[in-house]
């Protein structure tokens, strides 16, 4: 009996192990993606796809997926057909009964994807709208999106007010600050970028946008902009990013002063723009990465 115990433990424990170890294979198919490889990602995701050791995997899938539409982005003549072979391939992906878990650790990569399919319809919408309607049909199959097809446009950044070099670097922080608590209450959107609707990057990237401040869309692509402080120089206006490991997954604003408890304004998925104290969400406080500014 005790022997048979050990034998289960055991097999739990290997299980258990392979789900949740590093995969140098997979870890290759990220990297190649990251640095814009995307044959290359292709090719190598096709190849793990033949090993029995990974064909009941969703990741390869999810790969070869984004980097079909990434090698359309290179030859954009060939990016719808691209983004329809791409959705098979997405769609398998999140059949898995772990896809859930992938989807939010690489929450940013699927909304870029996301986002080519949303552009690329509002791209051929004037021209070629049979084209674009088949388009949308396949995006509406691929995500779960209630967005209308009349009401599609072209991706771009908010309103921005001239940056003003006369401006002091305090009274800009307030500004930020005070822009980023105008939009309390607003309801959380995946890939939202406006008043009716934002995700985490979608709102810090617009309310620094308001105030002249131009940073990338995706949070991940932030957190590469930004000069790090430490957190007892941190101040209002600055942004800090949470992650699982080192992968960044969220961002927010700084709205606490040096020597308070330290606290951001940011999209909470659950309850839209909202001020939340990191110092005493266990959540907020081990997921905590690191800290940084764009303004000088």
């Amino acid at each position: 009996m005790g022997k048979n115990i050990l034998i289960i433990i055991a097999v739990f424990a290997i299980s258990f192990t392979k789900a949740g170890a590093q995969d140098s294979k997979l870890d290759k198919l990220e990297m190649y993606y990251d640095q814009g490889h995307y044959r290359l990602t292709l090719r190598k995701s096709k190849k793990l796809l033949r090993d029995s050791s990974y064909k009941d995997h969703p990741l390869p899938y999810m790969w070869k997926a984004l980097s079909t539409a990434g090698i359309g982005i290179k030859k954009s003549k060939t990016l719808t057909s691209r983004l329809i072979e791409s959705s098979d391939y997405f769609q398998t992906f999140t059949q898995f009964e772990n896809a859930g878990y992938y989807q939010q650790t690489y929450r940013s990569e699927i909304l870029n994807y996301q986002e080519l399919f949303l552009n690329q319809i509002a791209e051929l919408k004037p021209k070629k709208s049979k084209l674009a309607k088949e388009l949308f049909f396949v995006y509406q199959g691929t995500f779960d999106d209630p967005i209308v097809f009349e009401t599609i446009e072209l991706l771009k950044n908010p309103e921005t007010i001239p940056p003003s070099s006369k401006i002091s670097s305090k009274k800009l922080r307030n500004k930020v600050v005070s822009e980023a608590k105008n939009h309390l209450g607003v309801p959380y959107k995946w890939g939202g970028t406006t008043k009716k609707g934002f995700d985490c990057s979608g709102y810090t990237s617009y309310v620094m946008a308001k105030n002249g401040i131009t940073i990338p869309r995706i949070a991940k692509d932030q957190s590469k902009i930004v000069t790090k402080v430490n957190t007892k120089k941190v101040q209002p206006g600055d942004l800090i990013f949470f992650g699982n490991g080192a992968k960044v997954t969220h961002v927010g604003i700084i709205v606490s002063k040096p020597g308070e408890d330290l606290s951001m304004i940011h999209a909470s998925s659950s309850k839209g723009i909202m001020i939340s104290n990191v110092e005493s969400s266990s959540y907020w406080k081990k997921r905590m990465l690191f800290m940084g500014t764009v303004i000088e």
